[in-house]
């Protein structure tokens, strides 16, 4: 399995991969996420989502902030003899970075 998660970087191997949601809940430990849609063709799957939690955690050297933090993603899966083989990951890092008061965005009230 490998995860792609653009300027994040790869993560291969399912137990890394694993590794990685563990520290996003870790981080976000009331993390929440709801779906709005989700499609497929093929073998992929298309699942756009909105992710919120407190950041109770660091997360990608960004220190615990105890803010409530809310991100837009789309996430494309494809799958292999039943199983997730591939994630590409589109993750709002601008609000993260916002939401979290690492980075403030001038356009993002």
């Amino acid at each position: 399995m490998q995860w792609y998660g653009g300027t994040v970087g790869t993560v291969t191997g399912s137990a890394n991969v694993a590794g990685l949601f563990a520290g996003v809940v870790a981080a976000f430990p009331d993390v929440h996420v709801t779906i709005n849609d989700i499609f497929g063709q093929g073998d992929q799957v298309v699942v756009r989502v909105v992710v919120s939690g407190t950041q109770e955690g660091a997360i990608l050297g960004i220190p615990a902030s105890g803010r409530h933090v809310q991100w837009d993603g789309v996430d494309v899966y494809r799958l292999s003899d039943g199983k997730i083989s591939n994630i590409w990951a589109g993750d709002d890092w601008t609000a993260i970075l916002n939401d979290t008061g690492t980075f403030k965005a001038p356009w993002i009230p």
